[in-house]
C-alpha cells in the first residue's frame, strides 16, 4: 500500500509532459482578477453562474474525450498498418527459404521497399502540411519535401504480384501470390485512416464556440466567487484550481489532437517505425539470412526504392520491362511485362 500511495504521488509530481507550465499563468491571472474584485467589491449572484457550469463540463468533457477517441484510433491504425507490413515481410521470408539467387534477391528488394514504405509513411503523418496536401491537394508550401506513400505501395505492389512470376519461374501458386497482395491491402485501409486523422482537424466552429464559453465561464468565477467565499484566502485557493481543472484539460484536449508526434502527449510514431524495422531485421536473422542489404533503410527521399530493379531477373533484357511512370525524384519506374 506505501508503495502504491508513491506511485500516485510521484505521477501528481511528474514534471515530463505535465501541462502545469501551461496553465500556470492562467492560474495566476484569474487569482488577480479576484483580488482586484474583492478591493474593488464586486460581484454578482452565484445561480446564474451555475447555469453555465453544466454546459461547460460538458463541452470540456467531449472535446477530451473527441481528442483521446483520436489519438487511440491513430494508435490502433499505425500498429495495424506495421503489423502488416511485418508480417508481409514473414511470408516473403516463407516463400523464399531454401529457393535459388533469384527469388532471393526477390524478397530482398520487397524488404527494402516496405522497409521505405514504412519511413515514408512516418514523415508523412508527423508532417501536417504534407498530409493535408496528399489527402485534400492542400497547396503545399515550396521549401516542404514532397513524398507520397501510396508511390511506395504500387511500386510494392508490382514487385509482388509481378515480379514474383519471374522470380520464381513460375512456381509461386496465384492464391500464394494473392496473399502477399491482400497484406499490402491490409496496410492500404490502415494508412487511409491515419492520413484522414493526420490531415482533418476537429471542426474551428466547435473548437471557437467551446473555448469561447470555456473562457468566459473561467475568467468570471472570481466575480461569482467574491459573493459566496467570506475568506479572500480559501477563495483565492478554489480559483486557482478550479482554472487549472478546466484550462488544463482544454490544453490537454489541444495536445492530443494531433497524435503523430514524438513528445510526450505523442504516439512516439519514430519509436513505433524504429520497432516494426526492427522487428523486420530479426525476423531475417531469425532464419540466418543477411540483412546487409538494408543500408541504412533511407532510402524513400530518392527513387532507388520505387524503381523496379530489372537486372533481378537473368536474362531478361529492357525490352523485357515496361515503364509505368516516374516518381517524385524523376527516375523511372519498371516492371517486368508479362
Amino acid at each position: 500500500m506505501p508503495t502504491r500511495g508513491l506511485q500516485i504521488l510521484a505521477t501528481v509530481l511528474n514534471c515530463r509532459g505535465t501541462v502545469w507550465l501551461a496553465v500556470l499563468p492562467f492560474c495566476l491571472v484569474n487569482c488577480a482578477i479576484l483580488w482586484a474584485v474583492e478591493l474593488v467589491d464586486i460581484s454578482f449572484p452565484a445561480s446564474g453562474h451555475g447555469l453555465m457550469t453544466l454546459i461547460i463540463s460538458f463541452l470540456v468533457v467531449s472535446k477530451v474525450s473527441w481528442s483521446y477517441d483520436r489519438y487511440m484510433k491513430a494508435r490502433h491504425g499505425l500498429g495495424q498498418a506495421f503489423c502488416s507490413l511485418r508480417e508481409l515481410n514473414q511470408t516473403c521470408l516463407g516463400y523464399t527459404l531454401g529457393l535459388d539467387q533469384d527469388a532471393m534477391r526477390w524478397r530482398e528488394e520487397a524488404t527494402s521497399k516496405m522497409i521505405a514504405l514504412i519511413d515514408c509513411t512516418v514523415d508523412t503523418l508527423k508532417d501536417q502540411e504534407t498530409a493535408t496536401y496528399l489527402a485534400r491537394n492542400v497547396t503545399l508550401n515550396p521549401n516542404t519535401p514532397k513524398y507520397d506513400p501510396m508511390n511506395h505501395v504500387q511500386a510494392l505492389r508490382l514487385h509482388l504480384y509481378k515480379g514474383s512470376i519471374f522470380a520464381f519461374h513460375g512456381k509461386l501458386h496465384l492464391i500464394e501470390r494473392i496473399r502477399l497482395v491482400d497484406l499490402l491491402n491490409n496496410y492500404v485501409a490502415n494508412y487511409k485512416v491515419l492520413l484522414a486523422l493526420a490531415s482533418t482537424p476537429i471542426p474551428f466552429p466547435l473548437i471557437q464556440m467551446a473555448r469561447t464559453f470555456l473562457f468566459l465561464y473561467t475568467f468570471t468565477i472570481p466575480f461569482m466567487m467574491r459573493g459566496v467565499a467570506e475568506d479572500i484566502l480559501l477563495a483565492i485557493l478554489f480559483v486557482f484550481f478550479l482554472t487549472y481543472g478546466f484550462i488544463g484539460l482544454e490544453i490537454v484536449a489541444t495536445k492530443l489532437m494531433f497524435p503523430f508526434g514524438d513528445g510526450s502527449h505523442g504516439l512516439g510514431i519514430t519509436g513505433l517505425r524504429d520497432a516494426v524495422i526492427r522487428g523486420i531485421t530479426s525476423d531475417i536473422a531469425l532464419v540466418g539470412e543477411s540483412t546487409a542489404f538494408l543500408g541504412n533503410n533511407n532510402h524513400h527521399k530518392g527513387g532507388s526504392s520505387i524503381d523496379f530493379d530489372a537486372s533481378l531477373y537473368a536474362g531478361m533484357g529492357m525490352d523485357d520491362v515496361e515503364t509505368v511512370g516516374t516518381d517524385e525524384a524523376g527516375s523511372s519506374i519498371y516492371i517486368p511485362m508479362v
